[in-house]
């Protein structure tokens, strides 16, 4: 994550929480409040991971290891990551599987 991102990213967690006409005394209160949210969904995704098995998509044991050890969130992403190169593997294998049969057709004719 670059710099910028990271500083709207900050930017769009405070707005909800403050606006330009937020005092320092009210900045400092609601930043209490959002470091007590942050805690909190942590806690919950902390007590999801340790509670709720998720769903698999794929027999591999490298996906349950990893189910294991990342919270549903980030494991989440993991699976649509691998979904999507797990769908490019399968039209490469596809492709590869057809050039073998056509190869071993003109092997069988040329005999």
């Amino acid at each position: 994550m670059s710099t910028t991102q990271r500083s709207e990213s900050i930017n769009s967690f405070f707005d909800k929480y403050v606006s330009k006409k937020t005092t320092l005394k009210e900045f400092v209160e609601k930043y209490k409040v959002v470091l007590q949210d942050r805690e909190e969904a942590e806690k919950q995704a902390d007590f999801n991971t340790c509670h709720k098995q998720p769903v698999l998509k794929t027999p591999s044991p490298f996906e349950k290891k990893l189910s294991m050890v990342y919270t549903q969130e980030v494991f989440k992403k993991f699976q649509v990551e691998v979904m999507g190169l797990d769908v490019i593997l399968w039209k490469g294998m596809k492709i590869v599987i057809s050039l073998l049969l056509q190869y071993s057709t003109l092997r069988r004719m040329k005999s």
